[in-house]
């Protein structure tokens, strides 16, 4: 899943195999074994796409997990991340 979304950054079109829902239900199950930086390229892949992100469920684990990482963490995911939750909040 993470070689098709960082695909999608590229072309910036969601894939026709997948959707939205899909991969946000994918996120759901998967959340905790992701990392920050691979938070930040499906998140991107959104942003880039103009899809919304309608689980706030989602944006909240991402504000969770950005918070309790920031010391650890370099400052490219962080700005990217940030980048989609203003994007997505504004659009709600």
């Amino acid at each position: 899943m993470l070689t098709v979304m960082f695909l999608t950054n590229i072309n910036r079109k969601f894939p026709i195999l997948y959707s939205g829902f899909d991969v946000q239900y994918y996120l759901v199950d998967h959340f905790d074994h992701l990392s920050l930086e691979e938070m930040a390229i499906v998140s991107l892949a959104f942003f880039k796409c103009e899809i919304k992100m309608n689980n706030k469920v989602i944006m909240s684990k991402i504000m969770r997990k950005m918070y309790d990482e920031v010391p650890n963490c370099e400052g490219v995911p962080l700005a990217m991340l940030s980048k989609v939750l203003t994007f997505f909040n504004r659009r709600n």
